[in-house]
């Protein structure tokens, strides 16, 4: 008993001294944690009184003092701000490589370092490094989302190099790795249509136009897209005729402007309708199929179907995939998704915007409509 008693004692003072000496190293920590901050704010002055190189020299003194790899980055990209600021852009590379090389098991930070030296780079005209560079930001990305802003500008630069193939390849595996994502992917298919309008490619070019129009869910997205098509109808003709019509039939359907059928301003043919889509080829249909056996049978995974559907040029498919994920919808999420299965599902089927609030009717009401009396056909057969 008297050796346990012992023993716990000598715990206890062992504790009491470790605590006796920690306690000063605690607030030397604090007191050092504190100094950094205040020495930050200087550097940060300096940058702000657009004061750049002493800026730089306040971050290196501060490197030659602080070995925290937390504090290292935050001086660091401080530092690489002011030199690029300063006109010392090869400096400022060379600051974001040395940051690299020693945080190489940070995946997320190796990808926000490859982006902002393409980024660099690009500035500095070396384009092929600057595509190696977007690449590695997107090979370090953490998961597909996140490499979705390098590919786009990996994108840009293949198309700057004239390599457009190169650059729907990449805007492709945007696409198909985060199709929730309307603004990215939407971004990704106009690129597309530029890639084809680079290689004069008008027919191609209209073919991806009409996918852009046919993903279009929103009202800005939707007269983005309508634009694009009207601008590739007149690449495609030397002129304005099928552009005009197009979007009158948008507009006003079959019985033209005055709603009248049987007047000269009826619309006789849809011309959107007409256009045939881009061939893909077979590592494109290889990327879909394997995103699209990827996804759940549930909600989410219809939706995301629906979407690679529209942007594989499958849009009797993608209708049917956004009615499976309308009808597997909660109430909280029937909005949302009967949103997407009118202005992009059926939109898409249809090739047509005009008519698409007989099909919110049928949605809300019936066949019979809001009045009781009416025979809506039913949008959804065949799907």
């Amino acid at each position: 008993m008297d050796g346990w008693m012992n023993g716990r004692m000598k715990e206890a003072r062992l504790s009491l001294v470790l605590a006796s000496l920690l306690g000063p190293l605690a607030c030397l920590a604090a007191d050092d944690a504190k100094e950094f901050r205040n020495e930050l704010r200087k550097a940060q002055g300096k940058q702000t009184a657009k004061q750049y190189k002493d800026c730089v020299k306040v971050c290196d003194e501060m490197l030659a003092r602080y070995k925290d790899p937390a504090q290292v980055r935050e001086v660091t990209m401080l530092k690489v701000e002011a030199l690029v600021q300063d006109g010392q852009v090869e400096a400022a590379l060379k600051a974001l490589a040395a940051l690299a090389e020693a945080n190489a098991d940070d995946r997320r930070l190796q990808s926000a370092l490859a982006l902002r030296s393409g980024d660099l780079l690009r500035s500095l005209k070396k384009p092929d490094e600057a595509l190696a560079a977007y690449r590695k930001a997107a090979a370090s990305a953490e998961d597909a989302e996140s490499a979705a802003e390098p590919l786009l500008r990996a994108a840009e630069v293949s198309l700057e190099l004239k390599k457009a193939p190169e650059a729907r390849v990449e805007l492709l595996r945007v696409i198909s790795s985060c199709p929730l994502r309307p603004d990215v992917c939407q971004q990704a298919q106009a690129k597309i249509v530029e890639s084809y309008r680079a290689d004069s490619q008008w027919p191609e070019a209209l073919g991806a136009a009409r996918i852009l129009y046919d993903a279009a869910g929103d009202e800005a997205f939707i007269r983005a897209a309508a634009q694009a098509l009207a601008q590739a109808f007149l690449a495609c003709d030397g002129t304005l005729a099928r552009a005009n019509e197009f979007l009158a039939f948008q507009s006003y359907g079959t019985a033209g402007p005055d709603g009248k059928p049987g007047t000269p301003d009826d619309i006789a043919v849809n011309h959107l309708a007409k256009v045939k889509y881009p061939v893909f080829d077979a590592a494109a249909n290889k990327l879909f199929q394997a995103a699209l056996d990827a996804q759940p049978k549930a909600y989410e995974g219809y939706r995301v179907k629906g979407y690679l559907y529209v942007y594989w040029g499958k849009p009797k498919e993608a209708a049917g995939q956004f009615l499976l994920a309308f009808k597997a919808a909660s109430l909280t999420q029937v909005v949302a998704a009967a949103q997407e299965l009118v202005l992009v599902g059926i939109k898409a089927h249809t090739a047509s915007f005009r008519g698409l609030d007989r099909v919110f009717d049928y949605i809300n009401h019936g066949p019979k409509g809001k009045s009781g009396n009416e025979n809506i056909p039913d949008p959804f057969a065949g799907l």
